[in-house]
């Protein structure tokens, strides 16, 4: 579905792609991609407060303990609800490597203007496939445009690969993407995606077709989906076209179950079996902080000889509290900043302006606010401008708050150790 940053759609924050063999990764998916996902209100973005997502953990179940595996950190938000970057990283030894990044600007009304996907080789290759797409409007995709060169060459040249396009209804609704791929100086038309939706507007039925002909359209996949009466999302159904015919037959079923607050707490996935009955293979389970965001998404795959389930994979999800329309305006007051940021301990310092002579503290925190390394604590300082460094601080590579206290008042900045 769309691909707007919706960051607060709880249920439709992680998706689950089922298999007949053993369960996919979790996948991180923008809010709003899933049929019936919740729009973020307009006024979120009036609050006082707001919870900004920082980083994602994805960590894989190594049969005695919880591994790291990818990390996403969301970056450089330009409104206290939209990043424009999006970074993932790959666990290698005890590094993170950079994988992709999203890339986003925004019109003034907060939609996306473009959104442009790099991904990556190890340095000093560089980014190796990219897409960038174009719009009719702010909300609506016309191209998605898909360029790739020698992954082991920094100085191959970029070469299209691929493109969709996208056809919309009368009501703003998709309803096709044609993918054409890029060969001999031409596009030739490879497959199509289909959307039909029901009454209130909901997708009831997406279907992926491959092209055989100059008209002739096969299928390949269907999505059935169906709601429940608060118009959430109950359950979905995938069919696969059976070998040797052009028909569809059971594949895997999703049940999403939901909490007393309407948020998603539970994602059961069953595939077809041989004995033409669904047969259980995963389940995902939702749990929340105390204020209602996302705590942790934990992916269980169905063992069949202990008949239960068993730690596959799970993502952890990190939040800072971001006062809308006057963190910024504070920390601009004193000038308060981390540079260079992103800047590892060796060389980041922490810039402010002391409007009055007073003790100071400053403070290095994790992303819930718990502090995790002492900088000053009580050192009197003048009026005026001032640099701490923080070399001294030895904290494995991530993303931090760094807190100053001076006399009653207090600010946050966050640092990129990295």
């Amino acid at each position: 579905m769309s691909k707007r940053l919706l960051l607060f759609s709880c249920a439709a924050l992680l998706a689950y792609r089922s298999s007949a063999q053993a369960p996919q990764s979790l996948e991180i998916k923008l809010p709003g991609e899933l049929p019936g996902a919740a729009k973020l209100p307009g006024a979120a973005a009036r609050l006082a407060t707001v919870s900004q997502l920082q980083e994602v953990i994805i960590q894989n179940w190594n049969g005695t303990a919880w591994v790291d595996f990818q990390r996403q950190s969301y970056l450089r938000y330009v409104t206290p609800t939209l990043p424009a970057a999006i970074q993932t990283d790959r666990k290698s030894g005890s590094a993170w490597v950079l994988y992709g990044r999203h890339r986003y600007r925004y019109t003034t009304a907060g939609e996306i203007l473009t959104d442009t996907t790099d991904q990556y080789q190890q340095a000093p290759t560089g980014a190796y496939f990219a897409s960038i797409n174009t719009f009719n409007t702010p909300s609506q995709i016309r191209w998605e445009w898909y360029k790739t060169k020698n992954a082991f060459s920094a100085s191959a040249p970029w070469d299209s690969l691929k493109r969709n396009s996208h056809s919309y209804n009368a009501a703003g609704q998709r309803t096709q993407v044609l993918e054409e791929f890029y060969s001999s100086g031409f596009f030739s038309t490879t497959a199509r995606r289909l959307w039909s939706y029901n009454a209130l507007g909901q997708v009831s039925v997406y279907e992926t077709q491959s092209n055989s002909g100059p008209s002739t359209w096969d299928p390949l996949q269907r999505f059935t989906y169906t709601y429940n009466a608060a118009g959430k999302l109950q359950q979905a159904i995938t069919e696969s076209v059976l070998l040797g015919s052009n028909t569809y037959g059971n594949s895997a079923r999703n049940t999403y179950t939901f909490d007393a607050q309407g948020r998603e707490s539970l994602l059961t996935t069953e595939t077809w079996a041989t004995t033409n009955a669904w047969a259980p293979s995963s389940q995902t389970i939702y749990t929340y902080a105390p204020n209602g965001d996302p705590a942790m998404a934990t992916l269980q795959a169905w063992n069949p000889n202990t008949s239960a389930y068993q730690n596959y994979q799970r993502a952890v999800f990190a939040y800072v509290q971001v006062a809308t329309g006057t963190r910024s305006a504070q920390n601009a007051a004193i000038g308060l900043a981390v540079a260079p940021n992103p800047g590892s301990g060796r060389e980041a310092g922490l810039h402010y302006q002391l409007p009055a002579a007073g003790p100071v503290s400053v403070d290095v925190c994790d992303l819930l606010g718990r502090p995790v390394a002492a900088v000053l604590t009580a050192e009197n300082q003048a009026a005026g401008p001032h640099r701490v460094a923080l070399a001294g601080v030895a904290l494995a590579p991530g993303l931090y708050l760094v807190r100053l206290r001076a006399g009653q008042q207090q600010w946050q900045v966050k640092w990129d150790n990295r």
